[in-house]
Parts: structure tokens; sequence; C-alpha cells
């Protein structure tokens, strides 16, 4: 989950369509992305 995360994120995707598309929380999102 944590790559494909970083996947969308690299692509431009924002934090709000992550969430949305992964079911996870904005908060939730973010904290993954900054443990890179």
């Amino acid at each position: 989950m944590k790559h494909l995360i970083q996947t969308m994120a690299r692509k431009g995707m924002s934090v709000k369509d992550i969430a949305n598309v992964t079911d996870l929380t904005e908060e939730k999102v973010r904290e993954l992305l900054e443990k890179e």
C-alpha cells in the first residue's frame, strides 16, 4: 500500500485524491508519504 501511495504521489495525484482512491484518511496518506 505504501508503495502504491508513493507512486500515485509521484504521478501528481493530490493527497485528497489518493485518500479517496485508497479509502484512507488524508492524514494517514500524509503520514505514509512522510515516512519515505
